[in-house]
Order: C-alpha cells, then structure tokens, then sequence
C-alpha cells in the first residue's frame, strides 16, 4: 500500500513536469550600425557622395533558455558625404589635348603671351593659378567660348567691371585668384595682361576658340581641334 502511494507521487510529479512549458529565451540585442561610407572626389563637378557604410555586426545574445543566439544584424551605414569640389586639372591641360589641337596652337597662338608655360610663370603659385583658369574655362563651355562670361555670369557688362559684388560666372574665384585681386576694376585691367596668371589663362583660351574650335570663324580643319 505504502509502495502504491509512493509510485503515484512520483508518476504524478513526472506529469506534472512532462506539462510545464520550457521557458522561453529573450532575443538578442540588435548589432550595431553599419559604418559611414567613405566620399568619393571625382573632382571640377564636385564629388559623388560615398557608398552606403558596411552591415553592423551582430549582437550578443541575453537569452536564456531556447532563446536565439544572436542578435540580428545591425542596419548599413549611411552613405558617405559628396567630395570637395575642385577646380585643378591633372597635370598640364593646355598642352597635349590632342595632336590636332597642339598642331593649331603652335601654328596660331604666341608662346609668349599664351598659356602656362614655365617661362612665362616660373613660380609654382602663379602657374597653378593659370592652369586652374585654364582648365575652368574649357570644361565650362563658356558661352560662344568668349571667357568674359565664365567672369560675368549673368551682370552686364558694365556692372561686371565696374561693381566688385556683380560677378558670378562659372570661374569667379579662379579668375580673382589667377588676377591677384577681388575688385572688379583690377581683373578687367589684367585681363590679357600675360604677366599675371589671368592674362596667360585668357589669351590661350581666346586664340584656340578663334583659329582652333567649333567657335572659329571661319571654321578650321579638323573642326573643333581643341575642345572648347
């Protein structure tokens, strides 16, 4: 009898334990967020913004029990922020453009007066500023390939020359740093003057546009043998 009741304690206790629910771990912590993606600089037209940053890692688990055991992945970073604009070109942009462009310049333009050339700015500074005029007005097209409008913008002309705040084309800042000042009056004065940086940049771009581009008239052969 005694035996009988033990047995049913213990069966009794074993159903008791087979109808309990495991207990059910907590999930894990969420990993942590993906990092920054890095900017890109693809230079004159102002950098292309980075790629998205890569996944987080995966967070540790707090469970316990039949709890996961990991976190789930934490979010991509955001993406990276646009690169700096630049106004410089890679090396020397008024030589070498093409074999055609070259040929025409030689034959049209005065190495004394035209362009970058060490001898005409043998200091760094100067021949930098010349070359960054240069490169802005190629790349920018200005209008009818006159580089008055990458220094006007949309001011009149009179306004431009005469009022230091008018200005506001394409290339103001590398036609102030290529002219040494900021007043209206000076970079109108220094304008073809090749012993600035201005007056080089200038009077390169002017004389390819008027015997070596789609600009000149009459047209040249090959048409557009320099990109302008």
């Amino acid at each position: 009898m005694k035996r009988s009741f033990v047995a049913a304690l213990i069966m009794s206790a074993v159903a008791a334990c087979n109808s309990s629910s495991p207990s059910t771990g907590r999930g894990g912590v969420s990993g942590s967020a993906g990092s920054l993606g890095a900017a890109v600089d693809i230079g004159a037209s102002g950098g292309m913004s980075g790629g998205a940053g890569n996944p987080g890692t995966a967070g540790l688990t707090e469970a316990t029990g039949g709890g996961d055991a990991f976190g789930g992945a934490g979010g991509a970073g955001a993406s990276g922020a646009g690169g700096a604009p630049s106004s410089s070109c890679a090396g020397d942009p008024t030589v070498g453009e093409s074999i055609a462009c070259d040929a025409c310049t030689a034959e049209n333009c005065s190495p004394g007066t035209d362009g970058c050339s060490p001898s005409l700015f043998p200091t760094a500074e100067k021949r930098r500023n010349c070359l960054n005029l240069y490169c802005c007005l190629r790349a920018s097209g200005c209008k009818d390939g006159d580089a008055l409008n990458c220094w006007c913008g949309d001011a009149s002309y009179t306004d431009c020359i005469t009022r230091d705040t008018a200005a506001n084309g394409v290339c103001l800042a590398e036609f102030r740093a290529a002219a040494e000042s900021t007043a209206a009056g000076t970079i109108k004065q220094r304008f073809i003057d090749p012993h600035y940086a201005i007056g080089g940049a200038v009077n390169l771009h002017t004389c390819r546009s008027n015997y070596c581009s789609a600009h000149s008239d009459p047209p040249v052969a090959p048409p557009n043998a320099c990109d302008l």
